[in-house]
């Protein structure tokens, strides 16, 4: 058995070793295209996913320059440039139909997003969390209504996250010293998903369902919360406390435009989805996730329900499932990042 002391000079060297392999190189993130009309508008989003790092010390801000590209690769309009910390604030830029140029009814435009890590303290106390880890979205809405119409998701976690292997808590593996040392935060998952525009006329909506029934093995229930932030980083109401287990039940919370307390025609909110595992009372050795759920988040017009935008993910990915192969990973796991959704209308 690893001795407690051993194992927390263990963990602070191997984390003092990754805090000191960071650097301050430029990430550059191409998004895919999207198809803008002569009606929109596309708008890029940002905020800080730091929060899915529980337990993880902050390291450095991060310098965020997003520019939008037409088919030609020019660049269209002004590079937007933007300094991320850790708070849940959404930084976006927009770029109307008008600046592409275009004297068609639609045109393609991309966007590109270098992430560039400020100075930054060495931490040897707790996992740090990657710089420039952020979850962004490109898409296009409706100028006049604040509707999207088409969507596009992903996160990023700095050029070392393989080094570091994340700041992710979940599974763990191995000594029950260990294990409970990375169990000790709650919660001990957060989910952070990208950031989405709220039109006056809708709802936006996370849904999510225990995938045990997914896993070979399942280590039984979890405790969890889902609340929204608005473009400031504030919480936008109560959050919404749900208990899973292994049946496939459902929790759901909403929020409509109107208790986003906003004015124009949308406004950009995000959302997070926090996971609390109990600590194990023996050695996990489990290939399954302890606490593992799917998830949805939409925006739907409140009148018709009928749905605009649509992103989903799950809380770790289907290969952790390893227990059918008969391999136990060696690692913990890092959190899963959210599916790339798709806008719907066009």
């Amino acid at each position: 058995m690893v001795r407690r002391e051993d194992a927390l000079t263990g963990i602070a060297y191997v984390f003092f070793l990754a805090s000191a392999s960071y650097g301050q190189a430029v990430q550059t993130i191409v998004l895919a295209p999207v198809d803008l009309a002569a009606t929109e508008t596309a708008q890029v989003s940002i905020v800080s996913s730091a929060s899915g790092y529980p337990g993880g010390t902050f390291l450095t801000t991060c310098q965020a320059a997003v520019s939008f590209h037409g088919a030609d690769g020019s660049v269209l309009g002004t590079p937007a440039t933007f300094t991320i910390g850790q708070l849940p604030q959404v930084f976006s830029t927009q770029l109307p139909y008008a600046s592409v140029g275009a004297n068609v009814g639609r045109a393609f435009v991309s966007a590109q997003i270098a992430l560039t890590p400020g100075s930054f303290a060495v931490s040897a106390l707790s996992p740090p969390i990657p710089p420039c880890a952020v979850s962004f979205s490109l898409s296009t809405y409706d100028t006049a209504t604040g509707v999207t119409q088409e969507l596009v998701v992903g996160e990023a976690a700095g050029t070392v996250e393989a080094v570091v292997g994340g700041a992710s808590l979940l599974p763990c593996v191995g000594d029950i010293v260990l294990c409970n040392l990375y169990y000790q935060f709650s919660p001990s998952q957060v989910i952070v998903l990208p950031p989405v525009n709220l039109a006056a006329s809708e709802t936006v909506e996370i849904g999510i369902v225990s995938s045990a029934a997914g896993y070979s093995e399942s280590p039984g229930a979890c405790s969890g919360s889902i609340a929204f932030y608005g473009a400031d980083g504030s919480v936008i109401g109560v959050p919404t406390a749900f208990n899973i287990d292994k049946r496939p039940l459902i929790f759901s919370a909403q929020l409509p435009y109107v208790a986003t307390g906003a004015n124009a025609p949308s406004r950009a909110v995000s959302a997070q989805i926090a996971l609390t595992a109990s600590p194990n009372t023996v050695a996990y050795l489990s290939a399954t996730p302890p606490c593992v759920v799917a998830f949805s988040m939409k925006t739907f017009d409140t009148a018709t329900g009928a749905t605009h935008a649509f992103v989903t993910g799950q809380s770790t990915l289907p290969a952790a499932n390893a227990a059918a192969a008969g391999v136990v990973p060696t690692v913990p796991e890092h959190r899963a990042l959210p599916a790339p959704g798709h806008g719907l209308g066009k």
